[in-house]
């Protein structure tokens, strides 16, 4: 329902089954959120696991954000 603007939606599950396809860019500065930051912290976790090093959580998710530009 609600969307940063310029943002991809890739769901958690997604992101961890379909990484092998190359559905993030690796030469780019990549910004992981959810609603609340929960995920958004399992997915950066998992990308730099992967290898990944470019990688930011947006603190607090979505909410957050939401509160402080709204």
């Amino acid at each position: 329902q609600e969307h940063i603007e310029g943002a991809v939606n890739i769901p958690l599950g997604k992101l961890i089954r379909d990484l092998s396809k190359g559905i993030i860019p690796r030469d780019k500065h990549i910004v992981v959120h959810c609603k609340s930051g929960v995920r958004g912290s399992i997915a950066s976790d998992f990308l730099r696991g992967k290898g990944y090093t470019n990688i930011q959580n947006l603190e607090g998710g979505f909410d957050d954000w939401e509160c402080s530009n709204g």
